[in-house]
């Protein structure tokens, strides 16, 4: 299955990224920045852009047969979170439904639980974006 995986740089993103070449996977790494390695495993890949482009998020996706998002905002700050959580995690969400990608996984250290501190809003507000159609 080819994955496209959002935040394979981060710690979750990066276990992510293990443990899907681990079990036979082909892995897009859509990142912000480049990585600090390129790595050389036969099925991983690295695309660095613009999260916020539309475009590029096309680019990103085409050709997956799953999204998993990593992405998370940088400094936790509430305007930080809004762009990042829910900003380009619905912009991903939204390519993958025009895509006709039915498989969307979100992974967070936070939101398993209806949030108590503000930072962590983001995401939450993101839950009713997921269902995708049938």
């Amino acid at each position: 299955m080819r994955v496209v995986l959002f935040g394979g740089s981060g710690t979750i993103g990066r276990a992510t990224c293990r443990t899907l070449l681990s079990t036979g996977h082909e892995v897009v790494c859509v990142l912000r920045t480049p990585p600090e390695t390129e790595g050389d495993h036969p099925r991983l890949y690295h695309l660095v852009g613009d999260l916020a482009d539309p475009g590029f998020l096309t680019t990103a996706i085409s050709g997956a047969d799953a999204i998993v998002s990593c992405l998370a905002s940088r400094s936790g700050m509430p305007h930080d979170a809004w762009a990042v959580d829910h900003g380009i995690n619905s912009a991903v969400l939204k390519v993958a439904k025009t895509a006709g990608i039915s498989r969307f996984v979100l992974l967070s250290a936070i939101c398993v639980q209806r949030p108590k501190l503000a930072f962590s809003m983001p995401s939450w507000h993101l839950r009713p974006n997921w269902l995708l159609p049938d």
